[in-house]
């Protein structure tokens, strides 16, 4: 290291190092200034793509619900005359033929169908592994049609059977 350097060549050192530093304190200053209003254009512009994402999701479930009641509205004509209980089967046979000829369900549909139109008539609720058996049950009598057979990790698929239109059955 050498110590004979004179003091001015250590002042004009140090203003050279001052002259940088306060350079680049200038030229972060601006980038700052630039960062934050890029931040800001950011944060708005997402806010706007969330509201527009949100929108679009709420119309698009008002579609679903609107669909979902329009279907819905057939099954509320089932009438039970009285308050005595119904079995399972008997109570998914009268939803299935309010049903539409060409629609499809499944037991966990059915048994989301029953309870919520029908908790009333169910002494608890009901799921798609005991509306299965009942389905079956339909399908061994000849009252449905099995679209597509279920299996362990997809359910079966059944429709109303469908009936002749000469009058022969």
């Amino acid at each position: 290291m050498d110590t004979n350097v004179s003091i001015a060549q250590v002042l004009s050192e140090m203003e050279t190092q001052i002259a940088h530093h306060e350079s680049q304190e200038a030229f972060h200053a601006q980038q700052e200034v630039f960062h934050r209003d890029q931040r800001a254009l950011h944060a708005e512009t997402l806010a706007k793509e969330r509201y527009e994402a949100f929108r679009s999701a709420v119309a698009a479930a008002g579609e679903v619900v609107q669909v979902q009641s329009a279907v819905a509205a057939p099954a509320a004509e089932l009438v039970f005359p009285d308050d005595r209980p119904i079995t399972l089967t008997k109570l998914v046979a009268r939803l299935i033929v309010s049903k539409g000829e060409d629609e499809t369900f499944t037991p966990w549909g059915v048994a989301r169908e029953l309870n919520q139109r029908f908790p009333a008539k169910l002494r608890h609720p009901v799921d798609g592994r005991a509306l299965s058996v009942c389905l079956r049950r339909l399908l061994a009598q000849g009252r449905l049609s099995l679209v597509k057979k279920g299996g362990a990790v997809h359910e079966a698929i059944y429709g109303q059977r469908k009936r002749r239109q000469d009058g022969g059955g």
